[in-house]
C-alpha cells in the first residue's frame, strides 16, 4: 500500500527536515484524512481530556489494525489526528473511520468530526502535501509533513465539506494497542514551554527554515538540553514488564517533543531565560522576518504528564483503563507488520491549559 513512503531515506537530524524543500510529494490519487473532536474545548472544560485525546488517536490505531501495519504517514494532533493513505485501501479506511466516529459518539460521547479529500485537490486549491521521515531513534520514525495541504484539508473539512458520516449503527473499531496510564513529570529547568510556530504561506520555506532552525538553538533543542523527559528515572521490574522489557532510556529517545506538520511544534523543557529570549525574538523580528511565521500558541506549565501505552489489551480493556492518552501509535520500526508498543509523556497546547495535568497536543514517547 505505502511502499513508496516506506521507502523514503529517514533523517535522524531534525533541523536538517526542516528545509521542507527536500521532502516527497505524495500521488495525486492519494487520500488525506483529518480528524478532530468537535468543540474540544467543552469537552476538555467538562472533564473530558482525556477522551478527546483517545478519540483524536483512535483513528490511527484504527487504520494500522486494519491494515496490518503503520507504516502509513500519520500524525497525531490532540483533540484529533492527520494521514494519508493510497487510494487501494479506500473502501477499507471509510468503513473504519466510520466505526471510529461511531465509537466516540456512542462511547466517548463526542463528535468525532472526519473527512477525506484527494490530494489533487489540494494541489488545485494552490497547496500541497509532501513528506518526510524523521527517525527519532532506531525503533521510532515519525512522518513528518509540509507544503500547507494539511492545514487546507483541516480547514475545508471543519467546513463541513469532504465528511464522512459516523456509521448509524455501533460496530466497534479494533482499537487494540491504545492504552494509557499517566503520572506527572515535572520541569527540572524552569517552564515546560509549548510553542507552535506555522508559516504564513508555503512561498518562502528557505525564510522559514531559517528562522525555524535558529528558534530551535535558542531554545536547546539541538543539543538535547530542553528534552522534556528525563533520563535519570529508575523504573521498577514491572514497569519494564509494562513497557515490553525495553528500558526508560527508549522512553526518552523515542519521544516526539519536536515535529513539523505544516506547523512547527514543540514542547520543551525551558529556562525563564530562554523562554524571555524566544518572547524577544518573537517580539523584535523585523516585518521581513515576521511576514514568514506566526506563533499560533504559547504555553507554559510546571509539568507535563507521563502516560503509559501497552498494546496487547482490546479495545474494551483500553476504555476501563482510562481512555485518551496523548500518543501517536508508531510502528517500532518501519518495516513492523503489528502495532506498536508505546510509552509517552504528553503536553497540553495553550487552549487547553484549564487543568494542572490535561493533555492536548504534545510528547509522545514510544518504545
Amino acid at each position: 500500500m505505502d511502499k513508496a513512503f516506506r521507502q523514503l531515506d529517514a533523517s535522524s537530524d531534525f533541523g536538517e527536515l526542516l528545509d521542507t524543500t527536500s521532502y516527497s510529494p505524495l500521488p495525486d490519487d492519494w487520500l488525506i484524512g483529518i480528524t478532530d473532536v468537535v468543540d474540544s474545548t467543552s469537552a476538555i472544560a467538562r472533564g473530558q481530556f482525556k477522551d478527546v485525546n483517545y478519540a483524536g488517536a483512535s483513528a490511527i490505531a484504527a487504520l494500522g489494525n486494519a491494515f496490518g501495519n503503520f507504516d502509513f504517514p500519520f500524525v497525531f494532533r490532540g483533540d484529533g489526528a492527520a494521514f494519508a493513505f493510497d487510494p487501494d485501501v479506500r473502501e477499507t479506511a471509510v468503513g473504519v473511520l466510520r466505526r471510529v466516529a461511531g465509537y466516540a459518539r456512542d462511547q466517548l460521547e463526542l463528535n468525532l468530526r472526519i473527512g477525506l479529500v484527494a490530494v489533487k485537490e489540494i494541489r488545485a486549491a494552490g497547496s500541497d502535501v509532501r513528506v518526510a521521515r524523521y527517525a527519532a531513534s532506531p525503533t521510532a520514525t515519525y512522518a513528518m509533513f509540509a507544503g500547507g495541504g494539511l492545514n487546507w484539508a483541516d480547514r475545508e473539512i471543519k467546513a463541513g465539506n469532504h465528511a464522512l458520516l459516523p456509521c448509524q449503527e455501533y460496530a466497534t473499531p479494533d482499537l487494540k494497542g491504545l492504552t494509557c496510564e499517566w503520572a506527572p513529570i515535572p520541569s527540572r529547568r524552569g517552564d515546560i514551554l509549548s510553542l507552535l510556530v506555522e508559516p504564513q504561506d508555503n512561498s518562502s520555506p528557505e525564510a522559514f527554515t531559517l528562522l525555524a532552525r535558529r528558534l530551535l538553538a535558542l531554545l536547546g533543542v539541538e543539543n538535547g538540553s530542553s528534552r522534556p523527559v528525563p533520563e535519570d528515572v529508575v523504573i521498577t521490574n514491572s514497569v519494564a514488564d509494562y513497557l515490553g522489557g525495553k528500558g526508560w532510556t527508549d522512553v526518552v529517545l523515542n519521544s516526539d517533543y519536536r515535529r513539523y506538520d505544516d506547523v512547527l511544534r514543540l514542547t520543551l523543557d525551558c529556562t525563564p531565560e530562554q523562554i524571555t529570549d524566544v518572547e524577544a525574538m518573537e517580539g523584535n523580528s523585523p516585518n521581513a522576518q515576521r511576514s514568514v511565521y506566526r506563533p499560533k500558541a504559547w504555553g507554559r506549565r510546571r509539568e507535563i504528564a507521563h502516560s503509559a501505552t501497552k498494546s496487547e489489551q482490546s479495545s474494551r480493556n483500553a476504555r476501563r483503563v482510562r481512555p485518551g492518552s496523548s500518543h501517536d501509535l508508531q510502528p517500532r520500526s518501519s518495516t513492523s507488520p503489528s502495532p506498536a508498543r508505546a510509552a509517552g509523556a504528553t503536553m497540553t497546547p495553550p487552549r487547553f491549559c484549564s487543568t494542572k495535568v490535561s493533555p492536548g497536543s504534545g510528547i509522545n514517547a514510544h518504545r
